[in-house]
């Protein structure tokens, strides 16, 4: 399957998407371990944030991952994913995942739940991530007052060259290669929190 039109990494959960509807179920045969507890720094720096992000995708910490999430958050989809969902029998109905609809998915990836994709194929579940290449290029910089998502909020955005492989139980993977940008603003508790994610091709 060929991921050229995810938005980012994260959006291969535009194939797992549960904002639709109930399109995953946990098997209830079998209990799920919760991971093991990740060993984080507090959010203390933008760069701080961006590693800790790191090590909760790949402990795939589903508990972790939402608090280090801004309420107004969004994930940002190319136009090209969001058309290709048009015809399906779940179309999205926004170019953005809100902060509830990014929760609810990383828990079903995170999970290991089986997914449906735009053409209504299964999608096997995720057993592991590796994050290969996580480079900042560039510096931070602060995101204009008019930036139609992510402006108005004293918020800073920096590029990032990501490669990951999201793997399955059979010993396939997907791969995922893209920049993108990552939006992050300081909450009232002086920590960083991301506010959101917009991708394109490398």
């Amino acid at each position: 399957m060929k991921l050229k039109n995810l938005l980012l990494l994260f959006a291969i959960l535009t194939l797992l998407v549960g904002t639709t509807g109930c399109l995953f179920s946990p098997d209830d045969s079998e209990d799920i371990d919760p991971p093991d507890p990740v060993g984080l720094e507090d959010n203390t720096t933008k760069d701080i944030l961006i590693s800790n992000f790191r090590l909760i995708y790949e402990d795939m910490d589903s508990a972790e991952y939402e608090a280090m999430l801004h309420p107004d958050y969004r994930t940002v989809l190319l136009q090209s994913t969001f058309d290709d969902w048009a015809d399906s029998d779940t179309p999205l109905q926004e170019l953005y995942f809100d902060h509830d609809s990014e929760v609810q998915i990383h828990r079903n990836i995170f999970e290991g739940l089986f997914g449906v994709n735009e053409a209504g194929l299964t999608i096997p579940p995720i057993d592991s991530i590796n994050v290969e290449v996580m480079d900042k290029v560039g510096a931070w910089e602060t995101v204009e007052q008019s930036e139609e998502y992510f402006g108005g909020r004293d918020a800073w955005f920096a590029r990032y060259t990501l490669l990951m492989y999201f793997n399955k139980p059979d010993g396939s993977r997907f791969k995922v290669e893209q920049n993108v940008d990552f939006f992050v603003v300081q909450g009232g508790d002086d920590l960083w929190y991301m506010l959101g994610q917009r991708g394109s091709s490398i």
